[in-house]
């Protein structure tokens, strides 16, 4: 008798626990336990700086990379497309060198006819204007190009 309520309380103690335990690991607070991937990248070239979604690669001088989070700062993207790709800022020292943007670029996006953009900040309103002599190879997009604000853009 005495084993059966001893394996009735273990049994009850170790259900209580797991369900304490879910709760702490999976609390709303705790909910995002992965590190965010970095926002803002910088290197001497020559160098690399992977941003997750884009990879950025410096030939002379510095680079420096920032994943933009406000969109609204920026003018839509020309009718009929839509952002495919995060907006990243990349800013060279000195400025005007060249630097090789790269973004994923999985099967699906050759059917919406993506392509990085760069914004124009030149032009009055800004507009997105597509980087010319972009490569598509081993499921990447690739431009060179200089410094500016850059963005996967396609259609829907």
């Amino acid at each position: 008798m005495k084993t059966r309520y001893r394996l009735l309380i273990s049994l009850i103690l170790a259900s209580l626990l797991i369900v304490i335990g879910q709760n702490v690991w999976a609390g709303p607070k705790d909910q995002p336990t992965v590190p965010p991937v970095a926002l803002v990248g910088g290197q001497t070239c020559p160098y690399s700086i992977d941003m997750d979604t884009a990879l950025f690669t410096c030939f002379t001088g510095d680079m420096l990379v920032e994943r933009v989070v406000n969109l609204e700062q920026y003018p839509s993207v020309p009718d009929g497309l839509t952002f495919l790709g995060d907006l990243f800022k990349a800013t060279t020292i000195p400025e005007g060198e060249l630097i090789e943007v790269c973004y994923a670029y999985p099967t699906e996006f050759a059917d919406k006819e993506a392509k990085i953009y760069k914004l124009n900040e030149a032009s009055e309103p800004p507009t997105w204007e597509e980087v010319p002599g972009a490569e598509i190879s081993g499921g990447q997009i690739c431009v060179t190009t200089t410094a500016g604000i850059f963005s996967l853009i396609g259609q829907p």
